[in-house]
């Protein structure tokens, strides 16, 4: 999926979209995550909260606080 996913993200960039990309270090626990398999706290969790924080933060900067 991440290859797809690189893919789509550049065809976007070619055609003008601005486009946020950010690979996430291994292992993500993919696809146990999504079956609910990966336990309270998956390990990618902490790697994606503070990314997912700055992109909310950057595309509604009225409605979410930067982080500190």
């Amino acid at each position: 999926m991440r290859d797809e996913s690189q893919h789509y993200a550049r065809r976007l960039q070619e055609a003008g979209v601005a486009v946020w990309t950010q690979i996430l270090p291994a292992p993500s626990a993919w696809p146990d995550a999504l079956a609910g398999r990966a336990g309270p706290e998956p390990g990618w969790a902490s790697a994606v909260r503070p990314v997912l924080a700055d992109f909310f933060a950057a595309v509604t900067p009225n409605l979410v606080p930067a982080r500190s």
